[in-house]
């Protein structure tokens, strides 16, 4: 049963950090070692929320992050990379890092027209996956996307969130109605919390703290909640996750399981890539030596319980939530 609470947990992560998704066809292209085989080292998994747009070729990633575990599972940590980040693909010069995947599935199209189509996202994928490693300099082992009802589904089915806003927030865009102070979020509500990007001070970065701060939150929610400890939640979770989440088909998820059977949301450390400025175009840029040292430095092990800011062990569920922009 432990085994299997860390599954839905790891769906939940996977829902809430790419919240942004649509259904994808099929699944995403195998990146790790055979299923069945325990972690012999780090495992080191791309997550991506897609914004589907009519037309295959309006599919872009709308929410990217890169989490790292450890062989001994007991730290973990998330380094989003922003949507707009200006990146040099192999192939298509230089672009905004959700434009790769389009480019690539576009390049697929022309390429291979005979194809099929779940082939061709597939090769698609892998060549996102190839420009993130490089971006990166880490090797990537699996991929995860996850479905935007399910993060509705899950929110609903956990009680909500508790969230903190340092400002009210009304946006038709993302559909965020918000007033200032802590509140809780769950639902459509929720995903308009993590989604809004527009009439925020720093746009996109802004959004990408909100997904940090609310995955913080859901790992406090599950663990003090008593939702794992429920069979029947953890049921109704899982279905969840097989149906909205979208893994690479060669990861086996109980080893998965049971290397991270300790973690908490104490020992998840969340940042970001470091930013140097913006393009005419908008695009975010950073320095591609700079990146790869902080991801480096960010992956490298840590002592267990130092995952956050906060300095001393606490009760899940027992501490404020940050507020946020």
């Amino acid at each position: 049963m432990r085994g299997l609470k860390l599954v839905v947990a790891a769906g939940l992560a996977a829902v809430t950090v790419a919240c942004g998704a649509q259904n994808t066809p099929g699944a995403a292209p195998a990146a790790g070692p055979d299923a069945g085989v325990a972690p012999a080292a780090d495992v080191n998994i791309l997550v991506v929320g897609m914004d589907t747009r009519p037309g295959i070729e309006g599919s872009r990633p709308d929410t990217i992050a890169v989490v790292h575990v450890p062989k001994s599972g007991d730290s973990a940590a998330v380094v989003s990379l922003p949507r707009d980040l200006e990146v040099n693909a192999d192939g298509f010069g230089r672009t905004r890092l959700n434009a790769v995947y389009p480019l690539a599935l576009a390049a697929e199209k022309r390429k291979a027209p005979n194809l099929p189509q779940l082939q061709q996202v597939q090769k698609a994928q892998e060549d996102f996956v190839a420009v993130v490693q490089k971006v990166t300099g880490v090797r990537i082992d699996h991929y995860a996307q996850a479905d935007m009802q399910g993060f509705v589904a899950m929110t609903k089915l956990v009680g909500g969130v508790s969230v903190c806003l340092n400002a009210a927030q009304h946006d038709p865009m993302s559909g965020a109605n918000f007033p200032a102070g802590a509140q809780k979020v769950q639902g459509d509500t929720a995903l308009a919390f993590v989604r809004q990007r527009h009439n925020l001070p720093n746009g996109d970065l802004d959004r990408i703290r909100r997904q940090q701060v609310f995955l913080a939150g859901l790992i406090d929610t599950v663990a003090s909640s008593g939702t794992l400890s429920s069979p029947v939640k953890v049921r109704a979770l899982l279905g969840a996750v097989r149906k909205y989440v979208v893994l690479d088909q060669r990861w086996d998820l109980i080893s998965f399981a049971n290397q991270v059977r300790d973690l908490t949301s104490y020992d998840v450390r969340i940042g970001t890539v470091p930013i140097t400025g913006t393009t005419a175009l908008g695009w975010l840029t950073a320095d591609p030596a700079k990146v790869k040292s902080f991801i480096h430095g960010y992956f490298a092990p840590k002592p267990a319980g130092h995952g956050d800011s906060r300095t001393k062990p606490r009760t899940p569920g027992s501490i404020a939530p940050v507020c946020v922009n």
